[in-house]
């Protein structure tokens, strides 16, 4: 079990040091978890950059949300354990700011279309939903998350940022990178359209 739990954090940090260098974080933003089989909850700390993270910061949760090692936990926590309960199929979160899909995430009937012009997108991204905005931290958000979540594995979150699932760290990751990819090359389309 200790190894899957290093295995998992350097994983964890991996994904943000690439976030960051991607620019799909600045500062403190997003938080990334790994549900283990027994539900055990690796998640990553708040305010520390994703950039810089080492795999001892990690929170370590039991399958209840109690803490029960590392750094005091995202203020996110709500949302991911949310999104674990409403699916038990996957096995990594990760909650990132990439620029140019929240702004996409206020045009979305517009971003839709486009996207469905794009095969990769429909591959990549697999039926991406909006859940609508709430304040960061809250209730409101983690229900709205945990419900466009049922249906996909990409949720954009109305004027705040990108929630993507996976089977593991890399498949969540890898997610996100495509939604801002694909909504770079809307962005260039809206552009030449003009």
């Amino acid at each position: 079990m200790i190894e899957t739990f290093r295995i998992l954090a350097e994983q964890i940090c991996e994904a943000g040091r690439r976030l960051y260098l991607h620019n799909l974080v600045a500062g403190s933003d997003g938080n990334i978890s790994a549900r283990l089989p027994d539900g055990m909850l690796l998640i990553t700390p708040t305010g520390v950059s994703k950039g810089y993270m080492d795999p001892d910061q990690l929170t370590i949760l039991d399958e209840n949300g109690k803490w029960l090692a590392g750094a005091p936990a995202s203020s996110e926590l709500k949302m991911h354990r949310a999104i674990y309960a409403a699916r038990p199929d996957i096995s990594a979160i990760i909650h990132a700011h990439p620029p140019t899909a929240i702004a996409w995430s206020l045009h979305f009937p517009t971003f839709e279309k486009t996207l469905s012009l794009l095969p990769e997108a429909e591959y990549a991204l697999q039926n991406l939903s909006l859940a609508p905005f709430a304040p960061l931290g809250s209730e409101t958000l983690a229900r709205g998350a945990a419900t466009a979540a049922q249906n996909t594995n990409t949720i954009l979150l109305e004027r705040h940022g990108a929630v993507t699932l996976g089977k593991d760290i890399f498949g969540a990751l890898f997610r996100m990178e495509s939604l801002e990819h694909c909504a770079s090359i809307a962005l260039a389309n809206h552009r030449i359209a003009l």
